[in-house]
């Protein structure tokens, strides 16, 4: 017999997220069509289709498209044969480590009183879609 589940129990009223949201608090830059420079903001939370920012100085419009990215820390290289510490040539530590620039476009869906505005992330790339799933992991 099945029974009746009350909202809440496996699921939250009115989400319509297909992904998992995850809470940063990161500076990320924000470009805008009309701006010529890209502005700062906070960005809150990160998931596939979807991303909150808040700033108090950055004004947005609803259906307003924008850009946003960040860099990450990559995963170390590594050294060659025969180029271990006392072999090779010296490097510093922000030579041995590689980035990651993740980027990701689309709209902005909601605005909030408080400075906070959502996009929606219509196209990303490849470092964009790593990052997430290491949040994941």
């Amino acid at each position: 017999m099945n029974r009746m589940e009350a909202p809440g129990e496996n699921e939250r009223p009115n989400e319509r997220r297909s992904s998992p949201r995850f809470r940063l608090a990161l500076p990320v830059n924000v470009h805008v069509a009309w701006r010529s420079a890209p502005v700062t903001v906070e960005l809150i939370d990160i998931g596939r289709d979807g991303a909150r920012f808040k700033s108090p100085t950055c004004e947005l419009g609803l259906e307003q498209e924008a850009a946003f990215g960040f860099v990450i820390p990559g995963e170390s290289q590594s050294q060659g044969p025969g180029q271990g510490p006392s072999q090779g040539p010296s490097q510093s530590p922000s030579q041995s480590q590689s980035q990651h620039v993740c980027v990701a476009n689309g709209r902005v869906v909601r605005l909030g009183d408080d400075g906070e505005f959502v996009l929606s992330v219509d196209r990303a790339n490849d470092a964009f879609h790593g990052f997430l799933v290491s949040l994941a992991d």
